[in-house]
């Protein structure tokens, strides 16, 4: 009787072993399956990185010349004038400071700045 017992739990004990054998197997393939799928999607993503990363690089090398010399042009190109709101309130009667040379003589001071600074 106790061999009996004994067999049949050898017997079990096989029978569970092989079954845990066969999970096992069927798990590690499906976590092989899965995982190489994103596996495979990382590297299309990595892929679609590159190909915008060059694009980008492209574009810039395109157009950072022009962009350069648009901005060049609009900080160096300096055109002295004087505001249409811009008034002088405390003038004398001197003939340097009266009404009429007021404006032309605070354009030379503008343009003798302007001449300065370029």
């Amino acid at each position: 009787k106790a061999k009996r017992l004994r067999q049949a739990k050898e017997e079990v004990m096989a029978e569970t072993d092989q079954y845990r054998m066969q999970r096992d197997q069927a798990f590690w393939l499906k976590h092989a399956k899965t995982m190489g799928s994103q596996s495979n999607l990382s590297r299309e993503i990595e892929a679609q990185t590159l190909r915008n990363i060059k694009e980008l690089d492209g574009s810039y090398s395109k157009s950072m010349e022009s962009v350069i010399n648009q901005l060049l042009s609009i900080v160096c190109d300096v055109k002295p004038e004087i505001h249409s709101n811009y008034r002088v309130t405390n003038y004398t009667s001197t003939p340097l400071f009266n009404k009429q040379c007021l404006h032309a003589t605070s354009l030379l001071w503008l343009l003798f700045i302007a001449r300065d600074v370029t």
